[in-house]
């Protein structure tokens, strides 16, 4: 499985409202997506919150080239920015990459 972490941290806490509904958002698009099986997040404080997008078993995270897509990614970006962003991929999906890869 492999998965997108990410951490998104809040310009202007008068915004939380926005901030909330933008965070929401840009789960609904991904989770929407045919090869994410879940896209949620969680605040870690009152101005930072964590996103999780999880992909099927051999799906990797590519950007989607989706216009809903951008616009909740847009929304989000006006309110925040993004601290953190990392794929997460479990050790016999980083293997079979690197295998195939022609390496290991």
């Amino acid at each position: 499985m492999a998965a997108l972490h990410q951490v998104w941290e809040m310009r202007d806490p008068a915004q939380a409202r926005d901030y909330g509904l933008a965070l929401l958002q840009w789960c609904r698009v991904h989770g929407g997506r045919d090869e994410v099986t879940a896209a949620r997040y969680w605040m870690r404080t009152a101005t930072t919150a964590a996103v999780l997008i999880q992909f099927e078993e051999g799906r990797w995270p590519e950007p989607p080239q989706d216009p809903e897509v951008a616009k909740a990614l847009y929304a989000l970006m006006s309110l925040a920015h993004n601290s953190l962003s990392e794929t997460w991929i479990d050790a016999r999906a980083a293997s079979d990459t690197l295998t195939r890869g022609g390496g290991g």
